[in-house]
Formats: structure tokens, sequence, C-alpha cells
């Protein structure tokens, strides 16, 4: 069989392609030597690049002397080294060596020629990017504390002090992974009540600008001032910013001693953090947040705090505040008042306290709302938030314990003929359970008794739903439910002390003889 062989085109048509392009590059650098400098914008008595622009017209003056190219590529400052190196390639119109560079803007090959460091090569042969150009002068602006800023279309350098060229700075803003308004601010801050919002701002001194985002549109893969210094050269771009996260705890009760710092700070080691890139914008404000809930709970203070609002020790208007529903905010009180630390709360609701406090009080919660320590204890025990809300579990409590108070308001029974047990589950059902449960157990009776279905369809009247039903049931005993309707509502509507007599009366208009008694 005849063997087929591969050839890997991929591989050998990119570097093709790469050196194809280097070399066009290098061909208009024979023409303009100064595509590879910075423009001045500065007021430097003596400018560094000054020698280095006289020695790349020299060399430019020799672009088609190869040897003497050759000689400039091992000798003299690195930039005008690399700048020979490429021209070079010009002349030969190939780059037999091609290298990869891991760089801070990703990963770059680059056409190796004489005795020249790597990122001068870089910068060099990609003068039209506005990353990879300022490789070539990341040392000599570290060295000389120079600022150096690449925008799209080329450098900048304005000497020792920061002042980035207006073009630069909307550059740099439009490509933050933010929605800015015109005041470069996040769509939830509020110019009238700043105070009410937990904000990160960036500030960036020179250029007098201030980028303000807010907590929740804060992004786990965006770094503000990181994005802002790409494409800064400079010993230290992070200086000319600043970084704040503003919280100011509201007070939201009359303490008549307030013991708690209510504009905490962020530490100078987080902003170091991240003005080194480390974390993230979300990062910094949630470890922010972290540390102001260390220091509140560390204050010994008993206090309530939801987000940024502090209520001191008023429990009632810590409650209120989170919008409960009434079961809620019974659970909420019972709950807290077992609560022997600080209580500090963020994205605050009911849910996130009881989820909070669950496992060490969730039982006081269940109490509250049952008032019966052995029902609140095996309710405790079979509940699992994990499978169900606290807030359901509770409003679960609150039906048991309205079932408990109606059962027993009630009148209780041994016994009861089967026409007076199917009334007495019936309206048992409809004050425990409701209206539609009850309908439901009144409809599922499946017997051939005519007088217990004359009751239930009786009950279905007092109730409203007989529509479509009628086929179920012969005219006898619709007629009879009629007769029956009245009494059936006076039971579903009867006071506790009235119900014996009501349910007796009810069992008397059927037909039945039967005596009933209610256990003592």
């Amino acid at each position: 069989m005849k063997r087929v062989r591969r050839v890997r085109t991929g591989i050998r048509t990119a570097a093709k392609v790469l050196e194809k392009d280097i070399i066009s590059k290098a061909k208009r650098l024979r023409k303009e030597p100064k595509l590879i400098l910075p423009r001045c914008e500065g007021s430097c008595k003596k400018c560094i690049f000054t020698p280095i622009e006289r020695r790349l017209e020299l060399i430019q003056k020799l672009k088609d002397d190869e040897k003497k190219l050759a000689s400039f590529a091992r000798h003299g400052d690195q930039l005008s080294r690399a700048y020979a190196a490429t021209l070079l390639l010009a002349i030969s119109e190939k780059a037999p060596y091609l290298a990869v560079a891991r760089t801070p803007y990703g990963t770059v090959s680059y056409a190796v020629r004489g005795k020249v460091k790597k990122e001068k090569l870089i910068g060099v042969q990609y003068f039209n990017d506005p990353n990879w150009r300022l490789m070539s002068v990341f040392d000599m602006a570290s060295k000389k504390h120079l600022y150096i800023y690449s925008t799209k279309e080329e450098m900048v350098c304005t000497g020792t002090s920061p002042d980035p060229p207006r073009t630069f700075v909307n550059e740099q803003i439009h490509k933050l992974k933010y929605r800015l308004s015109d005041a470069r601010t996040c769509q939830h801050l509020s110019t009238d009540h700043p105070e009410k919002e937990i904000y990160l701002s960036v500030s960036w001194l020179s250029a007098d600008v201030e980028i303000a985002v807010c907590e929740k549109c804060l992004k786990d893969d965006e770094n503000i001032l990181n994005t802002l210094s790409q494409r800064i050269a400079a010993h230290s771009p992070a200086d000319d910013f600043e970084v704040d996260v503003s919280f100011k705890l509201i007070c939201k009760s009359k303490c008549e001693e307030c013991g708690v710092n209510r504009e905490p700070k962020c530490s100078s080691k987080l902003i170091k953090e991240y003005k080194q890139g480390n974390i993230s914008d979300s990062t910094l404000v949630q470890r922010f947040l972290r540390d102001v809930e260390q220091e509140l709970k560390s204050s010994g203070e008993n206090i309530f705090v939801a987000d940024n609002k502090c209520y001191g020790d008023d429990l009632n208007s810590f409650v209120d505040d989170l919008n409960p529903s009434k079961i809620e905010r019974e659970g909420l009180r019972g709950m807290l008042k077992e609560v022997d630390e600080p209580v500090i709360i963020k994205n605050a609701s009911p849910n996130k306290v009881f989820t909070t406090y669950w496992a060490n009080h969730g039982e006081a919660a269940i109490y509250a709302i049952v008032k019966d320590e052995d029902l609140a204890e095996e309710l405790f025990e079979k509940a699992d938030i994990q499978k169900s809300a606290p807030s359901f579990i509770l409003k679960n409590a609150a039906m048991r314990a309205k079932k408990r108070d109606i059962l027993s308001s009630l009148p209780k029974y041994k016994s009861l003929p089967s026409i007076a047990k199917f009334a007495d589950d019936i309206a048992k059902i409809y004050r425990t359970k409701g209206k539609e449960e009850a309908i439901r157990f009144a409809e599922k009776y499946s017997g051939r008794d005519t007088k217990i279905k004359s009751i239930g369809y009786a009950f279905l009247l007092t109730m409203d739903r007989t529509s479509g039903k009628e086929w179920q049931y012969n005219k006898t005993e619709i007629d009879f439910a009629s007769y029956l309707k009245d009494f059936a509502s006076r039971l579903l509507n009867a006071e506790p002390k009235k119900y014996n007599e009501a349910l007796k009366e009810l069992l008397a208009a059927s037909g039945s003889t039967e005596k009933i008694t209610p256990d003592d």
C-alpha cells in the first residue's frame, strides 16, 4: 500500500507570513528610523534619546552596507544595535532565525540578528504595535524615571513628569470592561447620594480622571488600574494612580455612644496587592469588606449591620428594613435574640440571615413561630435547609402551629358515625388547610352511601364549587344536598363552642338518629 506523506503546511506557512511581515517593516525603518523612538513632549534639559537618534541617523546612511550594519548590530547602545540588526533583514530579505518570547502582552515571534537583547529586537521589529513597541524603551524609562506612553499611532515621552496625551487617556478608558457614563461612573452610582453606595474609585492623577464603579458592577476579570496603566513605560506607573474603596457606615439608630469606625479605610497592604495587579477589582472590594466585618466584630459592640447600614442594638429596625413577611419577622426576631455576637450581614435579606445563623439558632426561629419547645425541636431536627429554604420551613411550622391551635379549640371525638365523621373531617380540613384542600377531600368520596354523597355535595355548594360536577350525582342526592347546604355552612363557620351543636344539627338533618358526644 502506498504511504501518504503528511506535510505540516500550517506551521511553515505561518512562519513565512511572519518573516515577510518583519522584512516589510524593516524596509520601512530604512526610510524612517524615528519610528522606533518616542515623540518628545517633555521639557528635559538633556534628552536620553538625542544621542540615540544621531546614531540611528548614522546607521541609516549605511543602510546598504551589510558589513557596517553587522558591526553596528554588535556594538553601541542596545536600541541602535536592534535597529542595525533589523536593517540587515531588509538587505537579505530573509529571517532565518525566528525565536519566540513570552511577554506581558502575550507570546511573540521575532527575528534574531546581532548581539542584541530580545526586548530591543521585539520593540524595533514591532514598532507599529502599541504594546510590543514599548519593550524597546522599558529599561530606559525605568532607569531615567521617564514616562513614555504608547498610543495606537506612536510613543510619546513626557520626561520625568507624568502627563499622558489625551488621546492615550481616552484609548485606555475605552479598553475598560465597564460601561461608564460621561462622568466615568457606572450606572448605579448616584451623584446626589454617593454615600449610599460601596464603590471602587481609581484616580489617574496627572490625567485628572477618576473612574468609579459600584460593588454590584465590579468584575472578577478586570483591574482598572492595570488596564489604564498598560502601555505606559515608567519606573512605577502605579505611582500616578490613587486607589480607594468608598465605604461609609450609615447610622440607622440613635445610640448614646458610637463605638464603631464609621469610615474604615482600605489597608495599604491590600492596595499594594491591587496596584501590583495580583487581585481584581471585585476581589479588592470583597477582601476590604471582609476586613471591615472583622473590625466590626472585634469592636465588642452589640450591633446589627446590614451591608453599609448600622442599626446599633435596634433589633426591630434591623429586621423591619429586611422587608420580611409576617412569619419571617417573628422567626428573625426569635433567632437574633439568641445571637451573642455582632450581626454583620452582606447582601442582606431574610434568607441570608436565616442561612447564616440557622445551624446554631434555627430552633429558636421555629420556636418563635410555634411557641412549643417539643414541636420546635421536632421540626428543627427534620429541617434540611439544603432542600428547603428556612422561610419555607417556618411557613410550614406556622401551618402546623395553626392546625394545632385550631384543633385544640374544637371538640374531639373518640368515634363518630360515618356521616358525622365525613362532615367533621371536611370542616376541620377547611379550618386548618384551607378551602381548596376541603374541596378536594369532599370530591374524593367514592362510596355508595347517598347521604354521605349528599353531604359532600352540600359542602361543595357552600364553597361554590359544583360547576361541572353535577353529572356525578343523581337528582335525589342534589335536592337533598340543597336542603343540607345551610347546615354545612353553619358547621364550617361555627365558633369552637358551638361546633359540636352545629355537627349534631347536620347529622340530624341528614336523617340520622345516632348520638355524638365529644371527649372531655
